[in-house]
């Protein structure tokens, strides 16, 4: 091809490293497709951010991506080549390995490193359904909208309030330190494309839990690498130059965890990442998708099936839902005997829908992609896996792209069997994905799912609150963590008996520290037909400090903002009543009392 003048001008006060990129582009015969496709009308400028952009490329892993994407059997197994892991065979968690799981919380031997997602492009997408999504509109959506090019972890998802699911998995890393003593290490695993906004979010959040920041890290970084459109060019901005980047998937976090990282963790002791978590006791790391609602990454029962079983590797599996569900399937290798977990962009139409002699799936285990990896089993290098159909937008329009992505899960396939722990849950308890707005494993089925949970927890309580009966529209109950998580320890705070929650009506409860003597909360509060009452606080606990190296926490009860709800209270049909406490603030709610006009002190 004959290059562009503005390509010449701009090769004119090129780098050495530039040239040589664009050497190497020219004979592998990247660049025409780019340039006729993507940089007609680029400019000097936008040539010069092209060739400084591809000389962070590695060309002998684009030319494999590229290999892929020409084959549409890259990586997929035969029926011959592997047998079934039957779901009915897998180790299943027992009361037995709740005290090792306790002992290595408290010990602070579990991190978790939370892959933090993308851009949630596919949600934004699909903005004009988010009504659809939520009953009513979350709190958090009054007050901030998400905005393209946040992380699919700062998402609204809980059904009151619209807690993030960063936000969930920070309370839930409190709730486990106030109760095992110790603040576990929480890790966001970030990419250039998500690291800033998730820390902005990260900020807000622990201003709105009262959780420490040092406790919030958007840390390990993944590798970036480029996005290939469906004739396997490079995609670019011919705007500016720019190429459309991608994290290197979620296995990349053993590439990661083994190099330096600036920011993460940096009260530790060691330069690499896994050498400073060594340093303040971990040597287990719980990995997961943000986008499981259920996570769950500090459950103690399935870390001591993990630390007593002796793996390197445990897999969280549940049962299969169906052929179409896009899930990793375990399966056992005839070649060498080990296990492999084939993702479902490379799962055979033959082997997915194979079935037994009853007429069931052959291949019935579904991999969460929920790992508890022990940090002396980590690898760096593994196979990748191609991912396509992800639209673009660009200045020339929407293009579907592909990317070349390393999967956790392969790790797998490295270890001797005897080292792969394959642990078989209940799908409810453990596995809640929220891939898009509406449908199946959407954001509207996660929101349902947990508003249900909480109308069980409160019912559980003592209290009768409409689930949607005869047509009617649901209560919805959302209740902090740290309030209590059984109904044993709801009812210590006063909630629940002969509480009533009429159709259409809505909770959330932040508050923890009583006003005075007392529970914060009492009998018989009711809640009449399409009314609202939430209770937050800047300080549910009052001031805490932690010592991030040891993960010990201090409290000051003293500063907490402090509730009291009086027996007999109402809140009227159609009323709402917003009540934030600030460190120290106190509320009360006079026993008997009947709101029936909206109220709101924020």
């Amino acid at each position: 091809m004959k290059l562009p003048d503005d390509l010449k001008t701009a090769l004119e006060i090129a780098s050495e490293q530039e040239v040589r990129a664009l050497e190497q582009l020219w004979t592998a015969g990247l660049l025409a497709g780019v340039a006729g496709k993507y940089m007609r009308n680029a400019g000097v400028r936008a040539w010069r951010r092209f060739l400084s952009e591809i000389t962070r490329i590695d060309m002998e892993l684009l030319e494999r991506h590229r290999e892929a994407l020409a084959d549409p059997s890259h990586g997929m197994p035969a029926l011959s080549q592997v047998s079934p892991v039957r779901f009915s065979t897998c180790r299943r968690l027992s009361a037995d390995d709740l005290p090792g799981g306790r002992e290595a919380l408290s010990s602070r031997r579990v991190a978790a490193v939370v892959f933090a997602g993308g851009t949630a492009t596919r949600f934004f997408a699909q903005m004009g359904e988010l009504s659809r999504a939520f009953p009513s509109v979350p709190e958090m959506l009054r007050v901030r909208p998400p905005a393209p090019g946040d992380p699919k972890a700062a998402y609204p998802v809980t059904p009151v309030m619209g807690k993030s699911f960063a936000w969930r998995l920070a309370e839930e890393a409190l709730c486990c330190g106030l109760e095992h003593g110790r603040m576990p290490v929480l890790l966001f695993m970030v990419s250039d494309n998500t690291a800033e906004m998730l820390d902005r979010h990260l900020d807000m959040v622990s201003r709105a839990a009262g959780i420490p920041r040092t406790a919030l890290c958007a840390g390990p970084r993944q590798r970036m690498l480029p996005r290939l459109d469906g004739d396997g060019d490079l995609l670019a901005n011919g705007e500016d130059g720019s190429l459309y980047w991608t994290g290197d998937g979620h296995g990349g976090v053993f590439e990661a965890i083994r190099s330096a990282q600036e920011g993460a963790l940096d009260f530790a002791e060691g330069v690499t990442l896994d050498a400073r978590l060594r340093s303040v006791g971990v040597r287990y790391l719980l990995m997961g998708n943000v986008d499981n609602a259920m996570l769950r990454p500090f459950e103690p029962m399935r870390i001591g099936a993990h630390t007593s079983s002796g793996a390197g590797f445990t897999a969280t599996l549940v049962k299969r839902a169906g052929s179409s569900e896009k899930v990793g399937v375990p399966v056992v290798r005839q070649s060498d005997g080990r296990f492999a977990i084939i993702e479902y962009s490379e799962l055979p139409p033959e082997l997915g829908s194979a079935a037994d002699g009853d007429g069931q799936l052959l291949f019935d285990c579904a991999h969460v992609n929920t790992n508890l990896v022990s940090i002396d089993s980590t690898r760096a290098s593994f196979p990748f896996t191609l991912y396509t159909g992800k639209p673009v937008d660009t200045p020339s329009g929407r293009v579907e792209s592909s990317s070349f992505e390393k999967l956790s899960q392969n790790l797998v396939s490295t270890l001797d069997p005897s080292k792969v722990l394959l642990l078989a849950v209940e799908r409810r308890d453990y596995f809640l994905p929220t891939k898009n707005i509406t449908g199946a494993d959407s954001l509207e089925a996660t929101v349902l799912a947990l508003s249900d949970l909480g109308r069980s927890l409160l019912a559980s309580c003592g209290a009768v609150v409409a689930g949607g009966e005869e047509g009617g529209r649901p209560a919805l109950v959302e209740i902090s963590p740290l309030l209590g998580t059984s109904a044993g320890e709801l009812e210590g705070r006063g909630i629940g008996r002969g509480w009533v929650m009429e159709p259409g009506s809505s909770i959330y409860l932040g508050a923890v520290e009583p006003a005075g003597e007392g529970r914060p909360y009492s009998d018989r509060l009711r809640m009449e037909r399409d009314s609202s009452l939430v209770v937050t606080s800047d300080a549910p606990l009052g001031s805490i400090e932690l010592d991030a190296a040891t993960g010990r926490l201090e409290i000051d009860r003293a500063k907490a903002g402090r509730i009291s709800i009086g027996e007999g209270a109402t809140v009227s049909a159609g009323t709402r009543v917003r009540i934030h406490l600030r460190p120290g603030e106190t509320f009360v709610l006079e026993p008997g009392s009947v709101v029936d006009r909206d109220m709101s002190n924020i």
